[in-house]
């Protein structure tokens, strides 16, 4: 350290110091609001980015080419979601991606074989070529034969590789521009935050010197007190760059947010679904109450379906039924007092519910169709279900009855009861006094829904006759027939185990023929 150094020498330089602060702290002023409009912009640009969809879109068919041009990770999560309709698990992901990183699949061979597995056969999504490509993918794969195969292959398809690979740079570049300009713009917005936080410092320091130096020039202070200003100065900084921490904290959140920002929104529109779902809980009961009839009215009406399931070749206590939309429980009251023990209705109802565990019935708070999807294949003897099929739209119906097939044993019997549109009385009008129904269906279409599904031995029985009930009969046979005629039916169908097993030998046939044909023609 220099011991010559006068206080007049001190005086001068903190005198200059003062002016070149000063100077730069009304330039900052002059600029400030332009610097923050500019920033502003940045950030609103960057919103929009953040804001964009994947351009990967779910369809009804694909082509090859809607997953050929994404890559690696993306390309595999991409397969999952357009021909599984899930997001890939961690384990099908790391797999599949060692066999597109190793060399052992081509992009091709790996969404044929995705495709054509067990899932995604029961998926059944449209994917064009799909045929021509498994018969190669069956050739690829012949032990030593395949190796020339794909030889051969490769040298044919030789063109057509060469133009995917130019189609392939053009996305590459026209993607790497996509992220350039992203990051360009990220990075124009992470330095204007960090000139307005430079522009606070430096204003917050500027202001602390001038008034601190203008009261050492006044009243001639000792070195004491600009090592004071110095620590005042040294804290302001300090304070800052905590600032900045909690800026990249935050930074850090907002990446979090949009990471799982799919996955809440998946959760919360569940969540609303329920809330909807069991908003008129209380008016449904109240309204099966007053038109569908009493519990013994209920039970008297369903004695006719006892017969059937006695004729199974189950024992009681080893016959498993599900009662699907259990409603009050007036089914599983009466398979309780025919001795049968495993029992379980499942309804959405939360009051439906409390009504059964209060008459001590196994029920499950839950919805029909994802219940049967948690339940295990080849499972349940019995599936019934009283007038719930009517509730379905066509797409939900054709499910419900391709998941019991799903689920039922063999020689497994399913149960469905509907109102009758047959009887016009029913159809036009006492059809719709129930809001939630959807459209009346009419029991040979009920049949032959269950017939392409491969249900056997189907049997319509109609019921609940209005003559009987008001114990009127007319001379007129078209009255008889059309207007006092039977207002319900029931259908019944089987799941025959020696006819399953012909069926989808007969399809893998079928669709091996399919594909040997359409490979030669083309």
């Amino acid at each position: 350290m220099n011991n010559n150094i006068t206080v007049e020498d001190i005086m001068i330089k903190i005198k200059e110091e003062v002016e070149r602060r000063k100077s730069e702290y009304n330039n900052i002023n002059l600029n400030s609001n332009e610097s923050e409009i500019e920033n502003i912009e940045q950030i609103d640009r960057l919103s929009f980015l953040f804001n964009q969809e994947s351009d990967f879109f779910l369809k009804d068919i694909y082509e090859y080419a809607d997953f050929v041009k994404y890559n690696d990770i993306e390309f595999v999560k991409n397969i999952y979601r357009g021909l599984l309709n899930r997001e890939a698990d961690n384990l099908g992901l790391e797999n599949n991606l060692n066999d597109l990183r190793s060399g052992k699949y081509t992009k091709s061979d790996l969404v044929t074989k995705i495709r054509f597995s067990k899932e995604g056969r029961q998926k059944n999504i449209k994917l064009l070529g799909s045929k021509k490509r498994l018969f190669v993918y069956f050739l690829k794969n012949i032990p030593f034969i395949g190796n020339f195969i794909e030889f051969f292959i490769n040298i044919f398809t030789l063109s057509k590789k060469l133009r995917n690979i130019r189609a392939y740079e053009a996305y590459n570049n026209m993607r790497y521009n996509e992220i350039l300009y992203k990051n360009t713009i990220i990075v124009n917005s992470i330095n204007d935050k960090i000139d307005k936080i430079n522009n606070v410092l430096k204003t917050k320091i500027n202001k602390i010197e001038f008034e601190k130096l203008n009261e050492i020039l006044q009243n001639k202070v000792d070195k004491s007190q600009v090592r004071e200003i110095y620590n005042q100065i040294t804290e302001v900084q300090n304070e800052i760059k905590e600032d900045i921490k909690e800026l990249a904290i935050c930074k850090n959140e907002f990446d979090s947010y949009f990471d799982k920002k799919l996955f809440d929104y998946e959760n919360l529109k569940k969540e609303v679904y329920k809330i909807n779902q069991n908003k008129f809980d209380q008016f449904y009961v109240d309204f099966e109450d007053k038109f569908r009839g009493s519990t013994e009215e209920i039970k008297e009406r369903l004695k006719i379906y006892i017969p059937c399931l006695e004729s199974l070749s189950f024992e009681k206590d080893k016959t498993k039924i599900i009662d699907l939309g259990c409603g009050r429980g007036e089914w599983l009251e009466l398979l309780k007092e025919k001795l049968y023990t495993d029992i379980t209705g499942v309804d959405i109802n939360k009051i439906m519910i409390k009504i059964n565990k209060d008459n001590g019935n196994n029920v499950i708070e839950y919805d029909i169709i994802e219940f049967l999807k948690k339940t295990p294949e080849n499972s349940v003897n019995v599936i019934t279900g009283f007038h719930i099929v009517e509730h379905l739209g066509f797409e939900k119906l054709m499910e419900l009855i391709g998941e019991v097939y799903r689920v039922l044993k063999k020689d497994g019997i399913v149960i469905f009861e509907t109102p009758n549109p047959e009887n016009l009385i029913v159809g036009a009008c006492n059809f719709y006094t129930d809001p939630t129904h959807e459209r009346p269906i009419v029991p040979s279409f009920l049949k032959y829904l269950l017939e392409i599904n491969n249900y056997y031995n189907i049997e319509i029985i109609r019921i609940h006759r209005l003559m009987d009930s008001y114990n009127i009969l007319s001379d007129n046979e078209i009255i008889n027939n059309y207007l006092l005629n039977e207002m319900d039916y029931g259908i019944i169908g089987f799941k025959k185990w020696k006819l399953l097993l012909c069926i989808k030998l007969f399809q893998n046939m079928m669709l091996l023929e399919m594909t040997f044909s359409s490979f030669f023609i083309i």
